[in-house]
């Protein structure tokens, strides 16, 4: 029995070409789709603020404003949103983890902060 290895080395390195460009291809399209989905979204009009997933206020975000938001079931949970230049933000909080504090300001349709703790949200709405 004679066998004889084919060379592979060329299939091999047009098999590794093929499957980068592949992998590259998949890469633009995910980032043009993220791109064009970002800057397609819509500017907001108003924060909607929830406090056990009951709406409790809504402000517009075209007058600068700043709320003081008093949450929990005994009132003991404390935040406070700052409305300015078109955007929203959490100025200061008492709960624990600051994490709503440390958020950046929304001011698109759809974005959102939470506050796990004082059990609030606040969302960006268009109308």
């Amino acid at each position: 029995m004679n066998m004889r290895k084919r060379p592979t080395c060329g299939i091999e390195k047009a098999k590794r070409i093929r499957d980068g460009i592949l992998i590259a291809a998949f890469l633009l399209c995910g980032a043009v789709g993220i791109l064009s989905w970002q800057m397609l979204r819509a500017d907001g009009a108003l924060v909607e603020i929830s406090v056990d997933g009951v709406t409790v206020a809504s402000y517009p975000l075209s007058e600068d404003r700043q709320v003081e938001l008093i949450t929990g079931r005994e009132g003991e949970g404390k935040n406070i949103l700052l409305i300015h230049d078109g955007k929203a933000e959490i100025l200061d909080a008492n709960c624990p983890d600051g994490i709503c504090v440390d958020h950046h300001p929304v001011s698109r349709e759809g974005e959102t902060i939470v506050c796990l703790p004082n059990r609030m949200i606040v969302t960006v709405r268009k109308t």
